[in-house]
Order: structure tokens, then C-alpha cells, then sequence
């Protein structure tokens, strides 16, 4: 039996991971690496596939982005059999591998030639409504993070835009949710938050917990973030109105946004967050609702990855 599982998301990037396996394909067989491949049908069977090519693979490859990439960590690490993980990144938001300097095909693939291994942190949340804790690879939100993504999937559903094109599915349709969270009163939250012997209340438009410097689709939201230093880095955006959150999000991909004083970072080992009122929450994708508080911190070193 070969080594090596490769698991793809064919709904990865709308499509985009289908276009690749030939290319993975062609560079796995120039190289001799032995591999078998197996396509999804959907999320539920990604987990199945998962579930059931860990116990037979020491080493699971995925190919999507970073929702594919959380489906797969989750099933590893409650299946405690210490795989290896690699990635390989062909969703609409690569933000974990683009961290890791391996957003390329054959960057990524020259990691698992090479067969390097590292453990990382993966980020968690703890909550007294759930019974285990929700994990997530790149990164966790409430505010921004959770309505814009609503507003992007809704308008993708509805104008049915079958175009690659990032700025007609992706920037245009953000600037849009951007600006109804506002007109809407969806933002800001008032909420407390603790970390490091602090507790204060502020007003949030975003609350961002990162173990990566990106976030969608590229914003260098904390550039130091980093998923091997055992902490947890957030960045608290305390805007009030659509302009200047937009000019956040557009000096974000140079880091410049963190000069502004409606930007603050913080960096910890478990940061508390008490909402006014229940919210939904973003990890890697995934939308969870009604968390009335919460606990925010990292696995430590609970992942090994190829890099």
C-alpha cells in the first residue's frame, strides 16, 4: 500500500482544484512519489474519506483551500492516529499555506517531495455550549468576518457569476457587504474581552483570532502572527461607519492599517470574550451561531505538517 492519500475538494476555488490534479498528478509521477487520489462529493464525504484514509495512510495531502484544509485537521486530530498533514492550495482563500510561503502548486509540492516534517499550534475555540472544541487552522472572527461572508454567499447564489474573475465574485460583493453590516446595524458588538490579567468592553465592528498573518484573501491583518510560537494573536478593528473600515481593508495588504488608532493587536495565550448578545463566529469558512462567550486559544504543537 502506498504512503500517501491525496484528498480533493473538487468545490474548492469553484472549481479551480479539479483544474490542478493534473498538474499535482504530473508532478507526483516525474518525481516517483506514490500516492493514491480520491475526489470528494461533498463535505460530509470529505469527512468520511478522511475518517477512513487515516487509519490506512500515514501521510494525508489536501487539496482546497483553507475550509478543505479545516475538514480534514479536525478529522485527524479526533481520530488521534498522528498523521502527517500537507497542503496543497486551490480554494478561493489559500490564507493558511499563503502564511506558510507555500500559496504555489510546486511550492507545495516540493515540500512533500522534500517530506520535511514541523508540528504547528491549530487555534481553538472553547465555549460552555459545546462539548469539544471547534479548531481552526488560519483563523476565527466575529463581526466583519461572519456578515461580509454571508453577504459574498448570498451574492454569488443569487447572480450565479460563473466568471474567475476575484474582483466581480470576491471584492466587489465584500466592499458591498462591508457597507451593509454598517447600514444594516448588524455592527459594531459591544462586548468584554480578557487577556493577560486585562479585561476592558470595547465596540467592534471585527474581532480576528489568527494563527497566520492573512486573512481573506491576502489582508496582512498581524504580520507576526504565527502558528509555532504556542499563542494566540488577534487584531480588534473599533470602527463605527463603512469609509473608514474600508480604508482599513484596503491598506490591510501592506500592514499599514495597523497604524490607525481603530486597529489594536493583541497576543496571548487564551483570550475571554463576553458578548452583549449571542454572535456567530467564522473559522476558516465555517459559519457556528449563538456563542454567548468564549474561550480562544491554541493546541499547542497538536498537528504535523510537511513544510
Amino acid at each position: 500500500m502506498k504512503e500517501i492519500a491525496v484528498l480533493l475538494n473538487p468545490a474548492s476555488g469553484g472549481g479551480k482544484s479539479l483544474h490542478v490534479r493534473n498538474k499535482i498528478e504530473k508532478y507526483f509521477n516525474n518525481n516517483n512519489i506514490k500516492y493514491d487520489l480520491f475526489v470528494s462529493k461533498s463535505e460530509s464525504h470529505l469527512k468520511e474519506l478522511t475518517q477512513n484514509k487515516t487509519t490506512k495512510y500515514p501521510v494525508i495531502i489536501g487539496v482546497g483551500g483553507d475550509t478543505t484544509f479545516n475538514i480534514i485537521v479536525k478529522e485527524i486530530l479526533r481520530g488521534g492516529e498522528k498523521n502527517t498533514f500537507g497542503m496543497i492550495g486551490a480554494g478561493s482563500t489559500n490564507d493558511f499555506v499563503r502564511g506558510l510561503g507555500i500559496d504555489k502548486i510546486r511550492l507545495a509540492c516540493d515540500v512533500i517531495k522534500r517530506g520535511k516534517t514541523r508540528k504547528i499550534d491549530i487555534g481553538q475555540l472553547k465555549s460552555p455550549g459545546i462539548s469539544e472544541p471547534l479548531y481552526f487552522l488560519a483563523a476565527l472572527s466575529i463581526g466583519l468576518g461572519v456578515t461580509v461572508k454571508q453577504y459574498v454567499d448570498d451574492f454569488n447564489r443569487k447572480f450565479k457569476i460563473r466568471l474567475k474573475s476575484r474582483l466581480l465574485k470576491q471584492t466587489i460583493p465584500g466592499t458591498l457587504g462591508t457597507f451593509y453590516s454598517f447600514t444594516s446595524n448588524k455592527l459594531p458588538i459591544k462586548l468584554s474581552i480578557e487577556y493577560n490579567k486585562i479585561k476592558k468592553e470595547c465596540m467592534v465592528s471585527g474581532l480576528a483570532f489568527l494563527n497566520t498573518p492573512f486573512v481573506a484573501h491576502g489582508l496582512k491583518l498581524i504580520p507576526e502572527a504565527s502558528p509555532f510560537d504556542g499563542k494566540i494573536d488577534a487584531c480588534i478593528v473599533t470602527t463605527s461607519a463603512f469609509f473608514k473600515t474600508f480604508i482599513i481593508g484596503v491598506t490591510a495588504y501592506k500592514a499599514k492599517h495597523l497604524k490607525l488608532k481603530e486597529v489594536e493587536t493583541i497576543r496571548a495565550q487564551s483570550i475571554k470574550v463576553y458578548p452583549e448578545h449571542p454572535v456567530d463566529i467564522q473559522a476558516d469558512g465555517f459559519i457556528f451561531s449563538g456563542f454567548k462567550e468564549f474561550e480562544i486559544s491554541v493546541a499547542p504543537q497538536a498537528l504535523n505538517i510537511l513544510l
